[in-house]
């Protein structure tokens, strides 16, 4: 851990503010900032959720030992307040993991010609993991249900330590069967598994 007495500058953060969901007001909160803090929790053996669950304890006590407006992870694009961050850590136990403090779920919705709504969702964060972003791409389904799929889906790869393979089905209950398939990501570069949803 070590603090730099200085901003992070403006606008190496401001794309990241302005999407960031957990906190509507970011882009002004974090234009004042004076100071920085950096934390690392060094690589040792290959368990990634220990790992960031060791890392998630330490900013969640630093933040709360500070006069932090919130944290800032780079790789996973999230920016999230102090408080919201404080409190996903307090659901964190050996059953439920805090998703929304490691990956970012990107959603958007779109309009075709006939003017029918369609909705995407896209995981950003799982490669800190050590697995393949997950999309769903161009669904009928609610913006609400997507993103609570690919949460799901994200917290039993992460749980679980299951790698995703091309074919594979999935779902909230055995009998549904969501067809994964591995291809060049659509909102995310590199390759992706596609949930058919």
């Amino acid at each position: 851990m070590a603090h730099a007495s200085y901003p992070i500058p403006f606008d190496d953060i401001e794309y990241t503010a302005k999407y960031a969901y957990n906190w509507r007001s970011a882009v002004n909160d974090i234009k004042d900032h004076q100071s920085h803090a950096f934390i690392t929790i060094m690589p040792g053996g290959n368990d990634q959720v220990k790992r960031f669950r060791i890392f998630t304890k330490v900013a969640s006590s630093l933040l709360g030992a500070t006069n932090s407006i919130g944290i800032y992870m780079g790789n996973q694009t999230l920016l999230l307040p102090t408080e919201g961050y404080i409190e996903e850590v307090r659901s964190m136990d050996n059953d439920s993991l805090p998703i929304n403090l490691w990956i970012y779920i990107g959603l958007r919705e779109n309009k075709s010609n006939s003017g029918r709504v369609y909705g995407s969702g896209y995981t950003y964060g799982l490669k800190e993991f050590n697995k393949s972003e997950i999309e769903i791409v161009h669904s009928t389904k609610d913006i609400v249900e997507i993103r609570d799929l690919l949460y799901d889906i994200v917290h039993y790869v992460l749980k679980n330590d299951v790698t995703l393979n091309d074919g594979d089905t999935g779902g909230h209950t055995e009998e549904e069967k969501i067809k994964i398939t591995y291809s060049q990501g659509v909102f995310v570069d590199d390759m992706t598994f596609k949930i058919e949803y």
